[in-house]
């Protein structure tokens, strides 16, 4: 899972002000490989490879 980086650092600031010592999944638990990432990516930017 990757995690976006402000939703991680709440979950810690979050943990330091509150936490009981419990164990918490912030992840969402869905998968995304490294090629769904630059495909998005590549869709938002107009990229194209060069031959």
């Amino acid at each position: 899972d990757y995690v976006y980086i402000a939703d991680a650092v709440r979950a810690n600031v979050a943990a330091l002000d509150r936490g009981d010592g419990e164990a918490i999944n912030i992840a969402s638990g869905i998968g995304t490989s490294v090629n769904e990432i630059f495909e998005s990516l590549k869709a938002a930017t107009s990229y194209q490879r060069e031959a």
